[in-house]
């Protein structure tokens, strides 16, 4: 998007009203304490800090990682972090 600020641009007029309507009606404070999150990807797992670890998969396992996140409902991180727990518990 590259609207500029102006009052005389319609699209952003339109965005401004729209949040002062939005505004004006009230916020549900009890939903957004509860449903607040930081954005982007969290920085503790656990209890702990988490260290990101890069890993390479080729097509075919990305496929099988992607399916399984979908059909359980976990993230792709949450499985691999998962699989290496089960993996380092039996070696």
């Amino acid at each position: 998007m590259n609207d500029t600020y102006s009052p005389t641009n319609p699209r952003i007029q339109s965005m401004i009203d729209s949040a002062v309507t939005e505004a004006e009606r009230g916020y549900d404070v009890e939903f957004l304490r509860n449903h607040t999150t930081r954005a982007g990807r969290p920085l503790n797992v656990g209890t702990q800090t988490a260290a990101a670890v890069t890993v390479r998969f080729d097509p075919a396992r990305l496929a099988a990682l992607d399916a399984l996140a979908r059909d359980t409902g976990k993230t792709r991180s949450q499985i691999v972090r998962e699989a290496t727990d089960v993996y380092l518990a039996a070696v």
